[in-house]
């Protein structure tokens, strides 16, 4: 009886966000702005890491950041900085606990103080104005954790076998879903998706990986309304850019976090 209360409570959850992920503002792509978000995303992954921020918290940061660089032009690039530090600390203040959530104090250490209080409390309310205050939005980790629970059951065969115990596999899963989301963050061709059809395509391609058959079964069809061919070219797209990763020199891979301690415009960190 409590495991089907469970399952009650997770698909009500799961209507209340497919309803939610409709009002994601509609991504175009037409910023000036777009060559530096791969950037920004890399420094806030990291300044996020440091903080101990959970990945929904960048997540939904970087849906607040590319609304608004669609709405607005900075003359200047350390302006993208703040930006992208206040719509993280907007992120943290609506799903972390208090605890957690940064001070600007410390989020100023991230721009070599070159900003003020003042500057980081009137972006914060020009960026919530901006989106109309709608701030409780989606993104494709909300889903994955929702979805984890029935990622593998055991009528699912690993290399052609039984599987004995579904808790360990699951581990891997969501080891393999999590880097699929990074990917997926850092792309914006994935904004033209709806975050629960991507974190769809993150488990798919990640039992793929795990060589789990079959790759999409009955039971995730049902929870997350999607058909395996609903999710065929993300979920090729996942698995190119998995092996294009595997094939790079390790010191390549690494260089993603460049720019983890500067700012756009080449200010250190403090």
């Amino acid at each position: 009886m409590e495991q089907i209360k469970n399952y009650d409570i997770a698909d009500e959850i799961l209507l209340v966000l497919r309803s939610k992920e409709l009002e994601i503002p509609k991504f175009h792509g037409t910023s000036n702005q777009l060559c530096y978000r791969r950037l920004l995303i890399d420094w806030l992954a990291v300044i996020s890491e440091k903080l101990f921020l959970s990945h929904g918290i960048l997540h939904l940061s970087v849906v607040y950041m590319d609304t608004m660089m669609e709405k607005w032009e900075f003359s200047k690039r350390s302006q993208l900085n703040l930006l992208a530090l206040c719509c993280l600390w907007i992120a943290a203040k609506l799903d972390e606990t208090d605890n957690r959530i940064p001070l600007i104090s410390t989020l100023k250490c991230f721009v070599a103080n070159s900003f003020e209080q003042d500057d980081f409390m009137q972006m914060e309310l020009n960026i919530m104005q901006s989106l109309d205050w709608r701030l409780l939005l989606p993104t494709s980790v909300h889903f994955l954790d929702l979805y984890l629970s029935n990622s593998i059951c055991l009528e699912d065969l690993h290399v052609g076998y039984k599987i004995t115990s579904t808790e360990k596999y699951k581990v891997y899963i969501q080891k393999y879903a999590f880097y699929f989301l990074e990917v997926s963050l850092q792309d914006h061709y994935f904004n033209d998706f709806l975050p629960s059809l991507v974190a769809s395509a993150a488990i798919s391609a990640s039992r793929i990986c795990l060589k789990i058959t079959p790759s999409w079964n009955q039971l995730l069809e049902t929870m997350t309304g999607y058909s395996e061919s609903c999710l065929t070219n993300l979920v090729n797209f996942f698995l190119r850019i998995h092996q294009e990763d595997q094939q790079r020199p390790k010191s390549v891979q690494a260089k993603t976090y460049l720019y983890q301690d500067e700012s756009l415009d080449g200010s250190g960190s403090g």
